[in-house]
């Protein structure tokens, strides 16, 4: 029942529960199941508690217990070869599919011992991983810059990537906004996954106008870490900032960028020759439906094919673009010059 101290040896394996541990009786329940290498995990190499050995794990459960414990368990693996400081004990996360190295010390140069907020499955492992995961923040699907003007509701993707997988979990992702801690609950995550390398997750906070700033660290399965800190403005002034096109001139194709310092309720293109005659409209309608919205404020891309109204290539020259944003109080325009070559 948690009052006092539990201690259940089972072969090589040792797991305590400590006092208050649980708010409630369970049962404690050790099973041992073989396992095999993670081909997601190159660099993770699951051990033998005993050379030549079988590759096994211990799944240790306590029904009818809340997702994370009062106080961890201490689990203990002994192993009959001990001279290596590399080896550590993981944990395997069912929805990442991949182990979670755990903080590990040898005791008296016979055994392994982690201590985990969570039951579940444990076993030896050795890492080779000292690289930090790859960490991207975007916004409304484009890219997120410095000094950014966001929506008051901006959508946020953090996106992380690591070849051994990343412990996109409360316990190593943290997302900070204005230094105050975001509950992991509120970020929008997959319901499942493939696995564990390639993780991304939504994050849609209401804004007031003003500075701010989004910190997120995450961790791969390693506990090598990763930090980015972004800084933006929720702007209330229509603001069009044209950063013009890009190449320029181009050949086939080319990407107009522009920054809305908010939501417009019309956003567009328009594309002229030097007579003044217009040849393309670019709006959402036209874009090769990515999805993307051209409306919402912040950081924007916008791709041309180099392709008039009716579907043919333009010819070589110079040419004339007018970006125009509407709100229901305010319509702001942009000029710039592009020229297509061979």
């Amino acid at each position: 029942d948690g009052v006092t101290t539990d201690t259940l040896k089972f072969d090589q394996y040792s797991i305590l529960i400590g006092p208050t541990s649980l708010t409630d009786s369970s049962a404690l329940i050790i099973t041992r199941k073989s396992i095999s290498q993670n081909s997601n995990q190159p660099q993770f190499s699951i051990q033998s508690t005993t050379p030549g050995g079988l590759l096994e794990s211990i799944d240790i459960s306590l029904p009818n217990v809340s997702d994370t414990l009062l106080k961890p368990l201490r689990i203990e693996i002994f192993s009959s070869d001990t001279t290596n400081n590399d080896v550590s004990i993981a944990r395997w996360n069912p929805y990442l599919k991949i182990w979670i190295k755990q903080s590990t010390h040898q005791r008296q140069r016979t055994s392994y011992v982690t201590e985990s907020s969570y039951s579940g499955q444990f076993t030896l492992i050795k890492c080779q991983d000292t690289e930090p995961p790859r960490l991207e923040l975007s916004l409304d699907g484009q890219q997120f810059f410095q000094n950014s003007f966001v929506s008051r509701k901006p959508n946020i993707s953090i996106i992380a990537e690591d070849r051994n997988g990343v412990s996109f979990d409360k316990t190593g992702l943290s997302v900070f906004l204005d230094g105050n801690a975001v509950n992991f609950s509120d970020l929008n995550i997959p319901d499942t996954l493939a696995n564990g390398n390639y993780v991304s997750a939504q994050f849609r906070p209401e804004l007031e106008y003003g500075d701010h700033d989004i910190e997120v660290i995450i961790k791969d399965a390693a506990g090598n870490s990763t930090a980015d800190q972004i800084v933006f403005t929720v702007s209330d002034e229509l603001k069009l900032i044209d950063y013009g096109n890009y190449p320029n001139p181009f050949k086939d194709r080319t990407v107009f960028i522009y920054e809305l310092t908010q939501r417009v309720d019309d956003f567009k293109i328009k594309i002229f020759t030097t007579s003044g005659r217009l040849i393309k409209i670019l709006e959402e309608s036209t874009i090769f439906s990515t999805g993307l919205d051209m409306n919402e404020g912040g950081y924007h891309e916008v791709l041309w094919n180099g392709l008039d109204e009716n579907g043919n290539f333009i010819a070589n020259g110079v040419y004339f673009y007018k970006m125009i944003a509407k709100s229901n109080k305010k319509t702001v325009t942009k000029i710039g010059k592009t020229a297509k070559a061979r």
